[in-house]
């Protein structure tokens, strides 16, 4: 609605009245780029917010009542302001974040500082982010971090080491990506780790072999990785092993015989790798209840 400026959230438009939805769920604001909440936007459990400049004013939600708490918000192709960014604070009960296609953010902005409780951080496509900020090791409540798609991006900020809670973590289209930091050991709650389109990144650090918790593995299209290192074999809580499309590889460690507890291994793409599985390593795998190698 590229025309529509005034959505009333109370019966009058004015300040002295409750929300009309007070119990609402989900608001999704797409292509409304003119639109404006009088008095203020209405409170949300779920937020979708994707190309306009402005959505929440200077004041926030003023003082209207209402049932719902924020929990929930995605931000898709949309030029903010720092001032507009800045405003995310009326939102401290955020639980999850996306931040998609915002054009010219090269730094998170300060104000995710205040969601305590985040515990599902998403950044996908912002071409221009260019760092991490240190103080994301002090959101110590995140479990899931995503990050797909920023080419610029090229390391983790040590503090991440601190996220103890951190149970799922996926590197996607980090093409400057080369190495891994070998503080990743200490992520002991990390049970899913996912390595995706990195063709830079040429090894895995031995430093892996701290994390005492992880149950599956995903390198999909790394193509710079050359070997595995034998310390995959002292993850002995592995159930799942799956390796896509990284040619270079041609072998799996001698130590990968000692995954106990692994269920299912995955091998496509990975010529030599695969070729090798089924004639002379095929032994180190022979306890894996389910194997699938795909040229």
């Amino acid at each position: 609605m590229e025309n529509l400026a005034e959505l009333w959230t109370t019966r009058s438009g004015d300040e002295n009245e409750e929300f009309l939805i007070p119990n609402l769920h989900n608001l999704n604001v797409q292509n409304c780029p003119k639109l404006k909440f009088l008095p203020y936007p209405p409170r949300s459990m779920i937020w979708f917010l994707e190309n306009i400049d402005e959505i929440i004013p200077e004041g926030g939600f003023g003082k209207l009542s209402s049932s719902a708490l924020p929990f929930d918000m995605v931000i898709n192709n949309c030029n903010f302001s720092p001032d507009n960014w800045d405003r995310l604070h009326h939102f401290p009960t955020i639980e999850s974040l996306q931040v998609e296609s915002c054009n010219g953010l090269r730094a998170l902005p300060e104000v995710i500082r205040c969601f305590t409780s985040l515990k599902r951080l998403v950044l996908v496509s912002l071409k221009e982010l260019e760092s991490l900020p240190k103080w994301l090791g002090c959101l110590i409540s995140l479990q899931r971090v995503l990050i797909k798609d920023c080419p610029k991006l090229t390391s983790l900020p040590e503090s991440m080491k601190n996220l103890t809670a951190l149970k799922e973590l996926s590197l996607q289209g980090c093409k400057g990506w080369e190495i891994l930091p070998e503080w990743i050991r200490l992520l002991t709650s990390l049970q899913i780790f996912e390595i995706i389109n990195c063709p830079n990144l040429t090894s895995l650090p031995e430093s892996m072999k701290g994390l005492s918790s992880l149950t599956k593995l995903y390198i999909k299209e790394c193509q710079g990785l050359a070997v595995l290192p034998e310390c995959l074999g002292q993850l002995i809580t592995l159930q799942k092993l799956s390796i896509h499309h990284c040619p270079n590889l041609t072998s799996l460690p001698q130590s990968v015989q000692n995954l106990t507890v692994l269920k299912e291994l995955y091998i496509w793409g990975c010529p030599i790798l695969v070729e090798r599985c089924q004639g002379e390593d095929a032994g180190l795998i022979s306890q894996i209840p389910k194997v699938t190698l795909h040229l």
